[in-house]
């Protein structure tokens, strides 16, 4: 039987408040957590210090009222890293690009759209974009055509042909860009409501550990 070491219980059930807190995406007390994570309060309140040291998580201004009397709420910090989207997109036989700002459950935040233009003023665009919103941590681009050897050899925008699109974004506003083709651009073709495929994305860039298994007390 493999023996857990205290490293990564922890782990696991820091990953476990995180995953809850982000599906309830509402403030919840330590009691709350206790409940819903099958955790004891014991441990939460060893879980949590690091959790908000980190960032992870914030603590609301509004404490929430258990008993007749304040307790402190906890919740998941959608906000410490945002995601610029921008996409390729055919509307009426021309090519148009929709640039999104949302963070880690899917809200979207920012919301502009250009005609294709030529690099210059994209690159324009993703620099204000990224002056408004700092903490863009990741440029995720949607293409209708295929990136190979990390060029646009098969472009609809023909401006944007052949060139290294995804190290023209990273340079410009200093965070690391993935260039997807129309296929796997859908998922990120999201609307207000918070469909499944935002989720199954938003889960692959923010769990860093997590899994299906009951949590075990420190």
């Amino acid at each position: 039987m493999k023996a857990y070491q205290p490293t990564t219980i922890k782990l696991h059930n820091q990953a476990v408040l995180l995953n809850l807190l982000k599906q309830q995406q509402a403030p919840m007390t330590k009691r709350q957590l206790a409940d819903a994570s099958q955790l004891s309060v014991v441990t939460i309140n060893k879980l949590l210090p690091e959790l908000i040291e980190k960032q992870l998580l914030l603590t609301t201004d509004q404490p929430q009222r258990t008993g007749g009397r304040q307790a402190a709420a906890y919740q998941y910090n959608a906000q410490r890293t945002l995601l610029l989207i921008i996409q390729f997109i055919e509307e009426d036989q021309q090519i148009v690009i929709r640039f999104s700002v949302v963070d880690l459950v899917g809200n979207i935040l920012h919301h502009e759209q250009s005609a294709e233009g030529r690099l210059p003023q994209f690159l324009q665009v993703i620099r204000q974009i990224k002056q408004k919103y700092p903490k863009i941590g990741l440029a995720v681009v949607g293409i209708p055509g295929v990136e190979i050897a990390g060029r646009l050899k098969i472009m609809d925008a023909p401006a944007f042909k052949d060139m290294a699109l995804g190290e023209l974004i990273e340079k410009e506003i200093a965070v690391k860009a993935l260039i997807e083709n129309d296929v796997n651009a859908a998922v990120f073709h999201f609307k207000e409501e918070k469909n499944r495929g935002w989720h199954l994305f938003s889960e692959k860039l923010s769990a860093r550990c997590g899994t299906s298994h009951r949590p075990t007390a420190l």
